[in-house]
C-alpha cells in the first residue's frame, strides 16, 4: 500500500530513503545537500567508492553506515565532468535502470517501509523545461501545471507546491509496483 505523507523525509521512519543523484555528485543541493548534512560520513563514502570502482548512470549505490536505514542513491543523471560542473541531465533510461535495480533491492532484503521525494509539484508560477523526451507527466497532469522538479531545469524564478513524501509500507510477501 502506497501512503502519502507530508514532512521532512529524514525523519521518515521508513527504512530506505532512497533519491537521484549523478555518478561524482557534489550532494550541493536538495535533498542531496540534506543527507549530506545528516551523515557527511555517506557522502565520503560515496565519493571513496566512485574512485575506487567509477559508477555510471543508471547504477544504485547503497549506503547503511552506523544508522538503521539504508540510502539508496540512484544515479539519475549524466556524470559530472568537472568539479565545478552541476549535475547532467536525467534520462528516461538512466531513470528506468536505477528503479529497476531499487525494486529488486526492495524484493530481495525484503523491506517494509521505502521513502521517495515527491518529484510531480504544481508549478504556481514560472516555466521550466525537460531536456528529457518524456518526462513523465501524463496529458492531463501538464494541462494541471504539474511539472517535475527533479529533472525539470528552471526558465525564471519557481513558485512550487511543497512537495510531499512517498512512503511505500509493503509486505514482504507483496512485490513493489
Amino acid at each position: 500500500m502506497i501512503y502519502e505523507v507530508k514532512g521532512d523525509i529524514l525523519l521518515s521512519h521508513a527504512q530506505v530513503i532512497a533519491h537521484g543523484v549523478a555518478p561524482n555528485d557534489h550532494f550541493d543541493q536538495g535533498l542531496a545537500l540534506s543527507l549530506r548534512e545528516q551523515w557527511p560520513a555517506m557522502v565520503k563514502d560515496y565519493r571513496h567508492f566512485c574512485r575506487a570502482m567509477p559508477l555510471k548512470s543508471g547504477d544504485t549505490w547503497i549506503w547503511s553506515g552506523a544508522i538503521n536505514k539504508r540510502i539508496v542513491n540512484l544515479l539519475t543523471h549524466e556524470a559530472l565532468h568537472s568539479q565545478h560542473n552541476k549535475s547532467g541531465r536525467a534520462s528516461a533510461e538512466n531513470i528506468s535502470h536505477a528503479l529497476s535495480e531499487l525494486r529488486s533491492l526492495l524484493e530481495n532484503e525484503r523491506f517494509t517501509s521505502l521513502a521517495l521525494p515527491r518529484c510531480r509539484c504544481l508549478l504556481r508560477r514560472g516555466m521550466v523545461h525537460y531536456r528529457i523526451e518524456w518526462p513523465g507527466l501524463s496529458i492531463t497532469e501538464k494541462e494541471d501545471g504539474y511539472v517535475l522538479p527533479c529533472v525539470a531545469y528552471p526558465l525564471s524564478d519557481l513558485v512550487l507546491d511543497e512537495p510531499r513524501v512517498l512512503l511505500n509500507h509493503a509486505s514482504p510477501k507483496t512485490s513493489p509496483r
